[in-house]
């Protein structure tokens, strides 16, 4: 999945998807370090967004007070 065409809810969506995956038991070795990885991209991905809009909570707040 790339991460620059998806929304950070999407994101969740989707490593909500990789976690149910996850706890079937029903995938290979293989297919779990692929979904790891992915899981991981849009983790760091959903996280950079919660910074960015942290920061920008931050920048509104300083120029109304």
């Amino acid at each position: 999945m790339e991460t620059k065409e998806i929304t950070f809810e999407t994101a969740q969506l989707r490593i909500q998807e990789i976690l149910s995956l996850l706890d079937s038991g029903k995938i290979t070795l293989s297919e779990i370090e692929t979904l790891l990885d992915e899981a991981q991209s849009l983790i760091d991905f959903s996280l950079s967004r919660l910074q960015d809009a942290e920061n920008q909570l931050q920048k509104w707040k300083e120029s109304h007070e």
